[in-house]
Parts: structure tokens; sequence; C-alpha cells
């Protein structure tokens, strides 16, 4: 009885907190909410309700261009791997989430942790490791850090050469086709 009733009083403070200290909503111009897909430049709008959460615009299962080479089965596995990651990579993911769960639509939506273009961003200074990160770096920063790699004892933690790793930064990197080198996308950093 003592450990439930702990939990639910850490339960009610974290909801306190939670309201406090969230920032009001942003307002949004247009009121009505948008239930189907809305594309806002390359990304889905944010406003779109979650009707269209499974919505994703460049959709590499589907890409015509895409051949049976190594890199074309790796950029499908990547995109695999970004949706449902404790399928594909368990080992990676013990409290199962998967990317996708906070880059919404694959990546693809405004304000959602976009990923379109951020490819060739990298690499880039990582102030936190204070050294240059590559994209692959960053990657497994993700699951060490936000999908607990760490959580699981003697299980392989991620390497920049995982087959997973690789084949996440090959599915970011076809996200930043027809992107420049070295410019950020302006939706970056707008979450």
């Amino acid at each position: 009885m003592r450990h439930g009733l702990q939990l639910l009083i850490a339960g009610l403070l974290g909801v306190a907190l939670a309201t406090t200290c969230a920032p009001p909503p942003r307002p949004i111009d247009d009121k009505r909410p948008l239930t189907r897909i809305t594309l806002k430049g390359p990304l889905i709008d944010a406003r779109t309700t979650m009707v269209a959460a499974w919505e994703v615009p460049n959709h590499p299962l589907k890409d015509k261009d895409l051949d049976d080479s190594r890199l074309s089965k790796d950029i499908r596995w990547g995109f695999q791997l970004f949706t449902n990651t404790p399928a594909e990579a368990p080992q990676f993911v013990p409290g199962k989430v998967s990317c996708s769960n906070c880059h919404l639509n694959a990546g693809q939506r405004e304000r959602a942790l976009p990923l379109v273009g951020i490819a060739g961003m990298f690499p880039e200074y990582n102030r936190r490791s204070g050294r240059l990160y590559t994209l692959n770096d960053r990657v497994v920063d993700c699951f060490l850090r936000s999908q607990n790699a760490t959580g699981v004892a003697d299980a392989p933690l991620p390497t920049t050469t995982s087959r997973e790793v690789l084949a996440l930064s090959a599915y970011i990197t076809w996200l930043a086709r027809g992107y420049p080198v070295g410019k950020n996308p302006e939706w970056r950093g707008k979450n």
C-alpha cells in the first residue's frame, strides 16, 4: 500500500510540474485542425493532427529510384529501423522506443525534430563531448542517451560501425538528397 501511495504522489507531482513548467501554447494562425496530410515545404505541417501520424512524404520502401544495391537496401532497412526500432534492433532499445517516437512522421514533420536535409551538417562540433561528431556518432548518441542502450547488462553497445547505425545514417542521408552541404535547413532547431 505504501509503494502505491508513493507512486500516486510522484505522479501528481509530475503532473503539477508539467503543467506549471510547460510554456504556454503558441498561437497558430489558423485555428482549424488539419485532419489530413498537409506539407509545409518538404515537411508535414506541424498543425496536422495525429490522423496523419503515419504519413511519410519521402518513403524509401515506395521509392522507385532505389534499386537492389547494398546502399538502397541499407536505406530501406534504416527506414524500418527508424520506424520500428524495438523490432529491428531490440538489443539497443530496452525501453522499446522507436526513433520515430521523437522524430515524428519518420523524421519528416515540422517542429518534431525533423531530419530532412540535416546530414550535410555533419561532422559538426558537439559541445557535450568536446569534439567533432559525425552523423554516425550522433546516431550512437541517440541510442545511448535517448533510447537507453546502456540499460541492459551485458548487451552489446552500438558503435559507429554497427550495421544498424550505418543503416540509420544511410536513411538520414537519403532524406538530405538535394539539400546543400554545410547549410542548416531553416527548420533545424525550431522544435
